[in-house]
């Protein structure tokens, strides 16, 4: 039994050492918005059944932190057009 427990603990200690490294080796943060365009209507029908002719859409910029593996830093950038409701 005591030589199961001490098999158990160093299988779990190898396991936590062998991931350290690749979890320092670099990784990204959230996006955050950096920028939005003004809301625009869209001749896209919109609401309960489609009475509204319109939707409501923004396009909006994102852009997250990251680091590589040799420790440089680089920057992710998305745009996403975002549904905002009926006109």
């Amino acid at each position: 039994m005591k030589k199961i427990i001490i098999f158990i603990a160093v299988v779990m200690l190898s396991t936590s050492i062998s991931t350290i490294p690749v979890n320092a080796a670099g990784g990204c943060g959230n996006f955050a918005q950096t920028s939005s365009s003004p809301a625009r209507c869209v001749n896209e029908g919109c609401g309960f059944m489609w009475q509204n002719p319109q939707t409501n859409y923004q396009k909006s910029t994102w852009q997250k932190t990251c680091v590589n593996g040799n420790g440089k830093i680089y920057y992710e950038h998305e745009v996403r057009d975002t549904k905002l409701g009926c006109c």
